[in-house]
């Protein structure tokens, strides 16, 4: 680490390090001190100081990679091949499914797919036709997608994602007004409804 941190030091003496100013590697650099081996091996240490250092520790890292890559030479990732066996790596580990003494996975969701028709909320509260959603809700779902077609949890945090679903932003359970209540309804993407609704845990 003391051949990083002279060098480093080097920079920050001839004043060539230009870190735009950045509040946090200031106030790190301002916790900083330097402790000295009798081999005369320096390195960065926050001497009793509680505050953080962190971002120069990093930069000394940063600076010790560089260093030993001076000269070029092939990533690892060019010259090693790399393999995936089997399917691609999935984002989420699976959970296991919720149906009493039931051994399967489940990619998404509580129940795997033997026992999501039979325990599946759809089942339990009688399908979708049942609930109200049949062709005249899908036919003024589909006008709603198109007059408010950006989802509408996304656009609060300034990202533009296309509304794939109506939500109900007070649920109606079964309650006809609030079911057709078009003030009730909001536009939203299947990750933000899977947040709200809890099936995305």
């Amino acid at each position: 680490m003391s051949p990083p941190s002279k060098e480093l030091m080097r920079i920050v003496l001839e004043r060539k390090l230009n870190h735009g100013g950045h509040p946090v590697l200031r106030w790190n650099f301002d916790n900083v001190h330097i402790r000295t081996d009798p081999a005369g091996n320096i390195k960065p240490d926050k001497e009793k100081s509680m505050e953080k250092i962190d971002g120069v520790v990093a930069l000394v890292m940063a600076m010790d990679r560089a260093m030993k890559n001076l000269n070029g030479g092939d990533s690892v990732y060019e010259t090693v091949d790399f393999w995936c066996w089997g399917e691609e790596m999935p984002s989420k580990p699976k959970r296991p499914c919720r149906y009493p003494i039931c051994p399967d996975l489940c990619a998404s969701g509580v129940y795997c797919e033997d026992h999501r028709k039979e325990c599946g909320h759809d089942a339990l509260r009688g399908g979708a036709n049942t609930c109200g959603y049949d062709a005249r809700w899908r036919k003024a779902r589909a006008l709603f997608l198109s007059q408010h077609p950006l989802c509408a949890e996304c656009r609060k945090n300034r990202v533009l994602t296309p509304a794939t679903v109506v939500d109900h932003i007070v649920p109606h359970r079964g309650n006809a007004v609030l079911f057709w209540d078009i003030k009730n309804w909001q536009p939203l993407c299947k990750d933000c409804l899977d947040r709200k609704t809890g099936t995305g845990l």
